[in-house]
């Protein structure tokens, strides 16, 4: 008889997710011995995981896409860059989320997280490249994830249609032990719609808002800061020193006839040397005389 009426209740509990309406067998069941709890709860979970599994697909699906770009400006005055991005920013109706400004002996520069409206996204990158006088680099990458979408919020649903079922048999437990059971499981429920619930925010917020990261740099052949650190000095040496290696080169380069001139005359005037002998000066002996070389025979 127990198990006749265990059974009885599991189909209510079936009819009542498949939304047939078990009014009247419903108030029965609130009677109903609780003795095999977890294998109840069990059930109840797994029918509204198993609607879950294959949900509507409407006919036009929208796609939801999460935008990210990357920009690279070389501008030809920092401060007034800077402004311009700023008001850039405001006219859009964006935001900054985060900068990072670094100060070198030759380079100033700053990179900006700009979070802004997906569908403002492309004219703002237009907006922006617009400050600068050279757009170094541009990278725009697009993620489709509109398949994790459909999945989170089916998974979503799933959890808030076990939640109900759990609640339905609460108010049905008379059972101390029942209860608890029941309350576990439906803690773990919850739980669940929170984390689920956490990661649909966060598709939401990344399709809804673009990020774009913009580098701002100006750069000059004279120092933009004072007093330099010692690895700046070593660095800005290195560089003077290949500078001047470079201007040494180019100026024997550029004298290269004299070089020749001066290198051909040294050459015949030492061949002209070894076939002379006699042009060369007397050496001096110990007293003084001097040493000529004997003739022949």
């Amino acid at each position: 008889m127990r198990s006749l009426a265990y059974a009885f209740a599991l189909l209510c509990v079936a009819t009542l997710s498949l939304g047939a309406g078990c009014s009247s067998p419903s108030t029965e069941s609130a009677s109903l011995p609780f003795d095999d709890a977890g294998a109840a709860l069990d059930a109840a979970e797994a029918i509204p995981v198993a609607r879950a599994e294959a949900p509507a697909t409407p006919p036009q699906l929208e796609r939801q896409l999460i935008k990210t770009g990357r920009l690279s400006l070389r501008v030809d005055d920092y401060d007034d860059a800077m402004a311009a991005l700023r008001d850039t920013v405001a006219r859009f109706d964006a935001y900054l989320a985060g900068e990072q400004e670094q100060r070198r002996t030759y380079r100033i520069e700053n990179t900006v997280t700009v979070r802004v409206r997906a569908a403002e996204f492309d004219a703002m990158v237009a907006a922006l490249a617009a400050i600068a006088r050279t757009v170094e680099s541009r990278a725009i990458d697009v993620q489709d994830v509109t398949e994790e979408f459909v999945d989170v919020e089916a998974r979503l649903r799933s959890r808030r249609a076990a939640e109900e079922r759990y609640l339905d048999i609460l108010q049905q437990a008379d059972d101390v032990n029942d209860v608890l059971a029941v309350q576990r499981q439906l803690d773990q429920v919850r739980e669940e719609i929170e984390r689920v619930e956490g990661r649909l925010r966060f598709l939401r917020d990344r399709v809804g808002f673009s990020t774009l990261t913009v580098t701002l740099f100006e750069e000059t052949e004279y120092a933009l800061t004072e007093g330099p650190g010692f690895f700046s000095q070593v660095a800005d040496a290195v560089v003077t020193g290949w500078r001047a290696l470079l201007d040494f080169v180019l100026a024997l380069l550029s004298v290269w006839p004299f070089v020749l001139l001066f290198g051909g005359g040294l050459w015949l005037y030492r061949r002209w040397r070894r076939r002379n002998p006699r042009s060369r000066k007397p050496r001096r002996s110990a007293k003084g005389t001097s040493e000529t070389p004997m003739s022949a025979g």
